[in-house]
């Protein structure tokens, strides 16, 4: 898939063509944005347009930057998501619970590639749509190419054609980004709860044991428990580096384009206003609710360290889990622009 070869390139290596080309269509397409600005500049329904997709150019410009910076992010996390992967597949329970991690990864590949998709083509629809409705030429996006008149023929093709390809190519860094995004969340929750599995085991072992203080096999859930406990912190300290400043550009990017198209909601009924702003609200409600369920994840993991029968462990054993209880207090989550936690109260928190 072209959304995978984008989000795994190899920083090392030159930018290819296909890499040139997506970056010359962006800046050509901001370009375009601003210079259609100064133009409808006393439009009142072109420059609301405008600034509608203003909110989506920001939001692609930067989550274009953060792919072509930043892979060794990428590289560094999914290499993570591979070595837990192996480790806790030598463990029944650990690794059923990792599957189901990969099979709501696939999942949430499926919806959102079928999602945006279908937005993409809500918008095609909308456009030829109102052009058959009010017999005008109408384009996808607000913003024109300078010189070709968007009336007339052949400047509304060359418009239209231009807007088809800048739509492709913000499909595929949309989707390459939120992919990662959404799929290595949900590996998280999982990996959570096959770390619980490790509390379960402690609590066999205390029991069968008669004595716990030179007991191996609880050394080795011990160590293991460690071990996982390490590779979640750097995993989900990857991700949130990789993430955090684009979560803050979606969160005040989308809120700005909602505003803008309510505003002109409020003055007349406005079908793109529709097409832009359904799409956006259901962005934002998931986008807060995957956070969510990883603060959930979270706080059960702590649970399960409070729950566990920690006082007939060694004393040496006691040290390490308070040493864990006191990390898993104050996890790593991924934040919007390190400010706040992205969950749905930071979402409420910035939309109030």
């Amino acid at each position: 898939m072209v959304e995978w070869i984008f989000l795994l390139r190899d920083i090392t290596k030159p930018i290819t063509l296909m890499g040139y080309t997506m970056i010359t269509v962006v800046l050509t397409a901001d370009v375009c944005l601003f210079y259609s600005m100064y133009r409808f500049l006393n439009d009142f329904k072109d420059l609301a347009f405008l600034l509608t997709t203003s909110g989506i150019a920001i939001i692609v410009n930067q989550k274009m930057y953060v792919m072509y910076t930043m892979n060794h992010s990428v590289h560094r996390i999914i290499e993570e998501v591979n070595i837990i992967l192996e480790r806790t597949s030598k463990h029944p329970d650990q690794a059923n619970e990792m599957h189901k991690g990969m099979k709501v990864f696939g999942l949430a590949y499926k919806v959102i590639y079928l999602s945006y998709r279908l937005t993409v083509i809500l918008m095609l629809s909308s456009s030829m749509a109102a052009s058959i409705y009010t017999n005008e030429k109408n384009l996808i996006i607000g913003h024109v190419v300078p010189y070709f008149d968007h009336k007339t023929t052949p400047g509304y093709e060359i418009n239209y054609v231009f807007h088809l390809c800048q739509l492709y190519i913000c499909l595929v860094i949309v989707l390459s980004f939120d992919i990662c995004f959404y799929g290595h969340i949900f590996i998280a929750c999982s990996h959570k709860l096959a770390m619980i599995h490790y509390f379960h085991e402690l609590d066999r072992l205390t029991e069968e044991s008669d004595d716990v203080s030179h007991n191996e096999e609880i050394e080795e859930c011990l160590k293991g428990l460690i071990t996982e406990h390490q590779s979640h912190v750097i995993f989900m300290t990857n991700l949130a580096d990789f993430t955090s400043m684009s979560n803050f550009t979606v969160l005040s990017s989308s809120m700005c384009s909602i505003i803008f198209t309510i505003y002109v909601l409020i003055e007349f009924f406005w079908v793109p206003g529709f097409v832009f702003i359904v799409p956006l609200i259901t962005q934002l409600m998931v986008f807060g609710a995957v956070g969510t369920v990883y603060v959930i994840y979270a706080e059960l993991y702590e649970a399960a360290i409070y729950n566990c029968k920690w006082y007939a462990l060694p004393p040496r054993a006691q040290k390490a889990l308070a040493f864990i209880l006191m990390m898993s207090q104050s996890p790593i989550l991924v934040t919007v622009g390190g400010y706040a936690p992205l969950d749905l109260q930071a979402f409420v928190a910035v939309c109030i």
